[in-house]
């Protein structure tokens, strides 16, 4: 795909991704919720269209990719539904928090090629024993539960775990971490973090991935999603279709329209699409403080063939 040799972006010349988002992390622009892409609730339309993502007569224990994680709740909630999570995320600050922000913590790290591996130390618990409120935990919810024949204080995870006819018999699932360049991604680094001997995914759940990535960028990241998923397995994304912001920067977040989202994923006859869902959310965020003229996020189902 031609770029345009005027393009404007939020980008500083020849630095290069994972060093912009390690300046913006350190500079807390992406720690607080509702301040950039972070947000502090699962998203909407993982939420709306998870039966979608996975099947829920699949069988608990489904591998779920979520490139260019951050420190998302949406890693929490899929984990508490019975799934095996793998974030891919560049910077390690962004992990740090995440393992502070959930009280879950995570092993210090283990070197996989250029990776660096980090996950659950321990299981993740249906009920974690708490006398007092310490604020919300995504995918849980704090009261009185009859646990164990008593009633202890504490919270719960918040759905039946596993919406399959064996949730009764499910537990909750894992997270793990890979901390590196999601480009460089390949089986070999994932292995023996998912539950099959092949190192692929069920499953792919992008909402802040394609839309931060430079065009330039977009075609690599789409051939890596492909290599890493099972044929047959799915991908939500969810992409920006906006105005330009101030002084003409076009992103990130970028907008992709319908047309280029197809050219990515459908070139070669790799996947098969399906549109969702639009929304506006021209009076939220950066949309709003940017004064835009419209900014909408659509939703897309992607099954590779």
């Amino acid at each position: 795909m031609a770029l345009c040799a005027a393009l404007k972006t939020k980008y500083v010349d020849g630095e290069s991704r994972l060093a912009r988002w390690s300046r913006n992390w350190g500079a807390g622009r992406y720690s607080e919720a509702g301040k950039s892409f972070h947000q502090a609730n699962v998203n909407y339309f993982l939420s709306q269209y998870e039966d979608r993502l996975i099947d829920p007569e699949a069988e608990p224990g489904q591998n779920i990719l979520v490139p260019l994680c951050g420190k998302s709740v949406d890693m929490v909630f899929l984990a508490t539904r019975g799934h095996n999570v793998v974030g891919v995320e560049g910077v390690p600050r962004a992990v740090n928090e995440f393992e502070k922000d959930n009280n879950l913590p995570l092993t210090p790290g283990e070197a996989q090629g250029s990776f660096t591996m980090r996950g659950l130390l321990g299981p993740m618990k249906r009920f974690i024993p708490c006398k007092m409120w310490l604020g919300e935990l995504t995918g849980y919810i704090y009261g009185r539960f009859n646990v164990n024949g008593g009633e202890p204080l504490g919270y719960m995870i918040d759905r039946p775990v596993h919406h399959s006819k064996s949730r009764r018999d499910a537990l909750p699932g894992n997270i793990h971490f890979a901390i590196g360049d999601f480009m460089d991604l390949d089986q070999s680094i994932v292995e023996g973090r998912t539950t099959n001997s092949d190192a692929s995914f069920d499953a792919c759940w992008d909402r802040a991935a394609l839309v931060a990535l430079h065009p330039k960028d977009r075609e690599k990241y789409v051939e890596t999603v492909h290599k890493m998923l099972r044929p047959g397995g799915h991908v939500l994304l969810v992409v920006t279709e906006h105005d330009p912001f101030p002084h003409g920067v076009l992103g990130p977040p970028f907008s992709i329209p319908e047309r280029t989202v197809r050219e990515l994923y459908e070139r070669d006859d790799r996947f098969e699409i399906e549109v969702l869902e639009r929304r506006s959310r021209l009076s939220e965020g950066i949309a709003k403080r940017a004064n835009l003229k419209y900014f909408d996020e659509v939703a897309y189902l992607i099954r590779k063939k």
